[in-house]
């Protein structure tokens, strides 16, 4: 099923990704910065720092409920997650986008495949490159939420034409018009100061992304060997989270017999923590009610059910008390080979994979 072709004689269906792109759009996972440039595949995000990239090609066509395409890396099939492989390690990417691929794969390469081959290091001198960027991210669009003076003026006339009077509120009084009260009582008899709260603004923020890749190469006539490490740190839009992730990677290649022997090894050990955000926080940013000012009298959060308020937890109270909600984990993976070409055109190969992950979660509640 292996073979040399020339890409104007094919007759399947296969995408080239422009690996410049990854290089000009830093990210966490390399899929993020091809998104629109490959035609036939879908990529979408969940925007969480390090958040994982859903891929679909050609649509839904999955045969046990799994989207995803299947991922070789370096020749070797496996369960990997993009986000653990350095984008500036990729040398090519290809998506098998057509049934064809199947008689390569099997089932598993029903949804597609994505091939994946990672840079070695060419003939020459000792090279070594650091480069580095930063990023800034900001939250942008979003819903145009009412304030708390335009709330009440909704809520009132919407009273009027349901029952035809005005309602009676703590919040806003009970005249003609809705009047935001300077203070009201919460369900414990704290004094809260009426607010004016833009639950967005106090929850997203401006975030930065810095990126540090250090790379060592060496390649001379009977082999190359290649170093990367690799750190990066993401702050998400999300007040209290991020992700930060340690990668490396060591990848050598040795002839031996006048080129007919060749043995090869590439390995990656990744390590990376991520602190992620409250479940639903998106929605409860637009749910919660803006007279609710972000802390009550006394310096504690502000909240809990008061008249027409509703009973939607303080957003700022969940983001800080789920700060130190983390997860770590430690990936390694990789793979290595064997070459044997007895007679030309004849190449016998053997390959060995490895893919391990361990992880840690901690919650406080």
């Amino acid at each position: 099923g292996y073979m040399t072709q020339r890409k104007a004689d094919l007759t399947g269906s296969v995408a080239m990704a422009n690996t410049s792109d990854l290089a000009q759009n830093p990210s966490t996972n390399a899929l993020k910065s091809l998104q629109g440039k490959l035609p036939g595949v879908f990529i979408t995000t969940d925007g969480s720092p390090g958040g994982n990239a859903s891929i679909q090609i050609r649509g839904l066509t999955s045969l046990n409920a799994q989207p995803n395409p299947l991922i070789v890396l370096d020749g070797l099939a496996g369960d990997y997650n993009l986000r653990d492989i350095n984008p500036a390690n990729i040398e090519s990417i290809q998506v098998l986008k057509d049934a064809a691929s199947a008689a390569i794969y099997g089932a598993q390469a029903a949804n597609g495949v994505i091939i994946i081959t990672t840079k070695r290091a060419k003939e020459g001198d000792v090279k070594v490159s650091f480069d580095m960027s930063l990023t800034a991210q900001t939250f942008a669009g979003g819903v145009d939420m009412l304030d708390a003076y335009q709330w009440g003026d909704v809520y009132w006339q919407a009273y009027k034409n349901t029952y035809g009077t005005h309602p009676n509120s703590v919040v806003y009084g009970n005249g003609e018009k809705a009047q935001l009260q300077e203070y009201y009582f919460d369900q414990n008899g704290v004094k809260i100061k009426s607010g004016n709260t833009d639950w967005a603004k106090e929850i997203f923020g401006t975030a930065l992304m810095q990126n540090y890749n250090l790379s060592l190469s060496k390649g001379f006539k009977d082999g190359n060997v290649a170093l990367t490490i690799n750190y990066m740190n993401q702050d998400g839009l999300c007040r209290n989270t991020d992700y930060e992730r340690f990668n490396s990677r060591l990848a050598s290649n040795f002839r031996f017999v006048d080129g007919k022997v060749r043995v090869g090894e590439s390995i990656s050990v990744n390590h990376w923590l991520e602190h992620l955000n409250p479940s639903g926080i998106e929605e409860l940013v637009i749910a919660q009610h803006p007279a609710i000012p972000v802390y009550d009298e006394n310096g504690g959060y502000a909240g809990g059910y008061v008249d027409i308020l509703g009973d939607k937890p303080n957003a700022v109270r969940l983001t800080d008390n789920e700060a130190d909600n983390r997860h770590k984990s430690w990936r390694i993976f990789g793979s290595a080979y064997l070459e044997v070409e007895p007679i030309k055109k004849l190449v016998l190969k053997s390959q060995f994979g490895l893919n391990y992950t361990t992880g840690f979660n901690s919650t406080f509640v």
